[in-house]
Formats: structure tokens, sequence, C-alpha cells
């Protein structure tokens, strides 16, 4: 029998969608890039929607009649695949950086399905790699940058 949130369970994943979609937000420098944390928020929050939807769904369609749950929650992330496209073609502006905001958008709806089907510790786990990972990139650039001379104007 698939995972069946009740209502404390939902909102206690909404909450989460926000704090997951703020902090992803913040990682991916929001503002500096051009899409709002708001962005971020409304994509965890929405996936998190979408798939308890489906949880639901396919626990009321019983028998003889099959329903994978899995399909809304795959049609969410190709959805993201159109916003991915728009954000990267709207940052002509190059501090919007869009193949860079399309990807953490992407991320954020992951770990909202993360969230929508319970995985609560796999998200935050998630979350801290991704969080891990970026610093260090950001850490091995900086160094890498610094390193390089620098050419008289």
């Amino acid at each position: 029998m698939p995972y069946q949130p009740g209502m404390a369970d939902l909102v206690l994943q909404l909450l989460l969608a926000i704090l997951v979609g703020t902090v992803m937000g913040l990682v991916a420098g929001a503002g500096q890039r051009g899409l709002e944390i708001r962005t971020y928020i409304l994509v965890t929050m929405g996936t998190v929607l979408l798939t308890s939807l489906s949880l639901r769904m396919a626990v009321s369609v019983g028998p003889p009649w099959m329903s994978d749950p899995a399909r809304i929650s795959a049609q969410a992330i190709s959805a993201l695949g159109f916003l991915g496209t728009g954000v990267i073609w709207w940052a002509s502006d190059p501090r919007a950086r869009g193949i860079w905001a399309a990807a953490a958008l992407w991320l954020a709806a992951i770990l909202g399905i993360m969230l929508g089907t319970g995985r609560i510790r796999l998200a935050v786990l998630a979350l801290t790699l991704i969080i891990a990972a970026l610093f260090l990139v950001h850490s091995y650039l900086r160094r890498r940058e610094s390193s390089r001379p620098r050419r008289p104007s």
C-alpha cells in the first residue's frame, strides 16, 4: 500500500517545503541571479502538493483499475523542463545565469517530491549534500580565480 499522509503530515511537508525552498533559493543566490526565493518556494510546495495528490489518487482508484502514483510527479519534472527553458532564455542578463537557475529549480522540485512521499530525512540529507557540494565548488573556483595572474589593463 502506498504512503498516505494525513492532514498533519501534509501540513508538516508544506512547512518543510517552505524551508527547503527558501534554503535552495538562498544557496542558488536568488536575487543575485535573477530568480526570487519565492520561485523556489512555489516549486517545492507545488511538487509536495502534486505528489500528495498523486498518492491519494492511487489509493482511491481501486481494482480493477490500476493507477501509477509516480505519473503526476513525473509530469511535474517535465513541466520544470519548460520552466527551466524559459529561465535560460530569460537569462540573457549574465547575472541571471539561466542554466544554473534552471538546475536549482529542478533540484527544488525533486526535493519537493521527496518531501511529498514522506522521505523527509532523505530530502534533508540531499539538501545538505547540495549545499556542501556548492560550497566546495565555490571555494575551489574562488581559489583558482585568485591564483591566476592578472593581466594589466
